[in-house]
Parts: C-alpha cells; sequence; structure tokens
C-alpha cells in the first residue's frame, strides 16, 4: 500500500516569510558569515516554518541573487542566478543546527524566478527519516502565452548534516495559449508523490502519480470550440545511495 501525499499548487508571489517565524530569516540573514560561499549577503527570498516532524527544530531557507551573475549584465537585475541556504534552528532560541548551502540551485531568465516555500508534508524514507521540500514557483510575463509551474526539491536531515535528495521535480505546471479568434487553450499537469512500501538502498521507493488535463480551444465557423483530453500516468524512482534520478520522461517533458 503507498501512502499518497497532497502537493498544494500555490499561485503567485511567495511571501518573505512565513508567520510563526517572527522574523528569523532576516535576523539568520545578517548574522550568519557567509565567507566564500556566496558573494551577496542581499536576502532576495526566504521561507520559516517549524518542522511538524519534530517541532523542537525550525527549517529556515534563504536565498541570495548570485552576484556577477546576471544574464543582462547590469546591476541589481532579478535575471540571473541564486543561491539557497537552508539551515536547521532550535526553535525555542534560534541557535542554528546545521546548515547546507547550494550554489547556482534556482535560475531566473525568461522564466522569472517568483520565490521559495517550505514544505513539511510527511515524506517518510525510513522509519525515522523524514525529508523535508523547498519549493520554488516561477512564471513568465507573456500575455498570449502564460507559463506558470512549482518546482520541488527534497533534502533530509541525515547524522546531523542536510543532504539534497531529489532535485527539479515540476509538481506542477499551467499553460495558456491564445490562437486564432482569441481561442483560449490551457494545459495543466498535476503530480503527486506516493511513498512506496518497498525501497532501494535504505530509502523508500517513491511513485510520482501524474495527470495531465489538456482544454484545446480551436477556432471553427468563427466561433471558439473547445475539447478536453485526460491522461494519467505513474512514474517510480529508486534511490541510488545519493539522491533520486527524475525519469526521462519527465526530463523531457520539463525541457531538461
Amino acid at each position: 500500500m503507498q501512502k499518497i501525499i497532497s502537493i498544494i499548487f500555490m499561485w503567485g508571489v511567495y511571501s518573505l516569510v512565513q508567520a510563526g517565524c517572527d522574523g528569523l530569516p532576516v535576523k539568520l540573514n545578517a548574522e550568519l558569515n557567509y565567507g566564500k560561499n556566496t558573494m551577496s549577503k542581499e536576502l532576495r527570498f526566504s521561507s520559516c516554518k517549524v518542522w511538524p516532524f519534530d517541532s523542537s527544530k525550525t527549517i529556515v531557507a534563504l536565498v541570495h541573487f548570485q552576484d556577477g551573475s546576471s544574464f543582462e549584465g547590469a546591476a541589481n537585475t532579478t535575471d540571473g542566478l541564486y543561491d539557497l541556504t537552508l539551515l536547521l534552528v532550535e526553535s525555542r532560541s534560534g541557535k542554528v543546527l546545521t546548515r547546507y548551502f547550494q550554489k547556482s540551485v534556482f535560475t531566473s531568465d525568461a522564466i522569472i524566478f517568483n520565490g521559495v516555500a517550505i514544505d513539511t508534508a510527511p515524506y517518510n524514507l525510513t522509519n525515522n527519516i523524514r525529508a523535508f521540500g523547498v519549493k520554488a514557483q516561477f512564471s513568465n510575463l507573456s500575455a498570449l502565452n502564460k507559463i506558470e509551474y512549482d518546482q520541488l526539491n527534497l533534502y533530509v536531515n541525515n547524522g546531523g548534516s542536510i543532504q539534497n535528495v531529489l532535485s527539479n521535480l515540476e509538481i506542477a505546471k499551467h499553460l495558456i495559449e491564445v490562437g486564432d479568434h482569441d481561442c483560449v487553450s490551457t494545459f495543466l499537469i498535476n503530480r503527486t508523490i506516493a511513498i512506496s512500501n518497498t525501497s532501494t538502498k535504505g530509502y523508500a521507493d517513491l511513485s510520482i502519480n501524474e495527470k495531465k488535463t489538456d482544454d484545446v480551444s480551436k477556432s471553427k465557423n468563427d466561433e471558439c470550440k473547445e475539447t478536453q483530453k485526460i491522461n494519467t500516468k505513474k512514474y517510480m524512482m529508486h534511490f541510488n545511495g545519493e539522491n533520486y534520478n527524475l525519469p526521462d520522461e519527465i526530463k523531457s517533458i520539463n525541457g531538461v
């Protein structure tokens, strides 16, 4: 029997700090010594959430624009690369327990990176190891061909250190296309993760359940005629000792 985990797809820009953290990300950002890991301490986005799996710990994500990475060559642009610092913090004292840094983990260009949110769904990979997620949200500015999607990375706290075990899974994607005679077609992909009762190399196998809904509108006799097509598919992911690799078909769909 699999345990299905619901993933909520959130449109729009994520807030800088989630409720209940009382400015903790901003405080930690000002106090941390970033050293050679990143050239910028300007906090562009952050997210903070007490971990339901272990309420003595709070998860904090700090996102910085990587200085010198601009695709436009202009200073203080939003187009470029973003670095991620993840922290596990003692909930009562705010003391940093564990720290993890990822360079160039998010890219913002024609598809704009809008922010992050902590995902604490029950990703139980073993009896005593539960992953947590960082969801990143992206969108473009086109009026005729609108794209919005959420991307999920999963992390574990194993032996006092944070490890990235899944990267760049698009959990939801929404496309809007305007065709002839302003006929509007929409294409939606939603994916949920189910924890399997089988495991590989010590971690549970993960099933990705995908639903694609295509609402296609075409002009006929000067009217927009709509047709709907729904497809479902299931993919399996197995831990290889370091991480879960995305299925090749999902990589292809995502243009990876």
